[in-house]
C-alpha cells in the first residue's frame, strides 16, 4: 500500500491538479524491472540537490516537505518523462495531464525523500547508475489566481567512483 501512495507525483498527483484540459499522454512502454533493480542495492554515493521555480518576476521559489523522488533511468522511465513533460523538464500545474496510468510496479523501484525549508535535499548510500531526480514546488498566487509553480527533474549520474556528493539543481530549466 505504501509503495502504491508514492506513485502519485507521476501518476495521480499529476493529475490531481489540472485544471487545463490535456491530451492524455500514451505510455508506449512497459516497465521491466530488471532495469531500476539497481537501485535497491547498496551504494556509497551522495546526492545532494536543490528544487526551485523561478517565477516571472524573477524570485526564486523553494518549498520545504515536497517529495523528491530518485527514480532509474529505465527504458519505461524514459519514456514516461518524455511524455509527461513533452520533452521539456517542467510542466506548469494547469498544465499537469489527466488520466495518466502507471505501471503498479514502478514504484517499487525508487527513492524519496522531502526537501527542507529551502529546498535542499539529500540522498544518501545511492548505488551508481543514471537517475531522473523529480519533485514539484507549488505556490499560492498573490492574486488570488490559484496556484503556481509545478513539476520540475533533472538528471543526475554516479559511477561509484565519486569523491564527493553528486550536485543536482532541479529547477525545470
Amino acid at each position: 500500500m505504501k509503495h502504491f501512495l508514492l506513485l502519485g507525483f507521476l501518476g495521480l498527483s499529476l493529475a490531481a491538479c489540472q485544471t487545463v484540459s490535456q491530451p492524455v499522454p500514451h505510455i508506449q512502454a512497459s516497465f521491466d524491472p530488471r532495469q531500476a533493480a539497481f537501485i535497491n542495492q547498496h551504494g556509497d554515493g551522495t546526492i545532494k540537490g536543490i528544487a526551485f521555480i523561478t517565477d516571472d518576476h524573477g524570485r526564486a521559489h523553494r518549498e520545504g516537505g515536497e517529495t523528491v523522488r530518485l527514480i532509474p533511468a529505465s527504458d519505461y522511465a524514459k519514456v514516461r518523462f518524455n511524455e509527461l513533460y513533452n520533452g521539456t523538464k517542467f510542466v506548469a500545474v494547469q498544465n499537469y495531464p489527466k488520466g495518466v496510468t502507471i505501471d503498479p510496479r514502478y514504484g517499487r523501484y525508487m527513492r524519496t525523500t522531502k526537501t527542507l525549508p529551502n529546498g535542499k535535499f539529500t540522498f544518501n548510500n545511492v548505488p551508481p547508475g543514471r537517475y531522473y531526480v523529480a519533485t514539484q514546488v507549488l505556490w499560492k498566487a498573490h492574486d488570488g489566481g490559484g496556484d503556481r509553480g509545478g513539476a520540475i527533474y533533472d538528471t543526475v549520474r554516479l559511477n561509484g567512483h565519486e569523491d564527493a556528493p553528486v550536485s543536482v539543481i532541479v529547477s525545470g530549466t
